[in-house]
């Protein structure tokens, strides 16, 4: 099964892509997952489509979460371009959509 989206401590975490231009000693890509939950499920069998992520996002109750918040398996802002769309669809459907946050590494400009 494909995890596109998960919750974590009250947020709702939304996984877009496996690329990734790091190799972070913390990440759970590269330290064998120890501790988390969901690395098992977070490789992506294929990068969702954004209506895939869109269907998959409009299924969850957003009055339970704190925050949205873009990280998952690979670096998000290679799918920039989506998120974009995808936070802009949600603000046009979902009543008080929470805080939306990006987990990136900061290279975005380099790719």
């Amino acid at each position: 099964m494909m995890t596109i989206s998960y919750e974590y401590e009250g947020a709702l975490y939304v996984n877009l892509t496996n690329r990734c231009d790091c190799a972070c000693v913390f990440c759970l890509r590269h330290n064998g997952h120890k501790g988390s939950i969901y690395a098992d499920n977070l490789w992506l069998e294929h990068e969702p489509t954004r209506q895939e992520a869109l269907d998959n996002l409009l299924a969850r109750d957003f009055s339970q979460y704190r925050e949205l918040v873009f990280c998952g398996f690979g670096e998000p802002m290679y799918r920039t371009d989506d998120i974009v769309w995808l936070v802009d669809e949600l603000k046009k459907r979902v009543p008080n959509l929470p805080p939306v946050r990006i987990n990136t590494n900061g290279h975005a400009n380099l790719f």
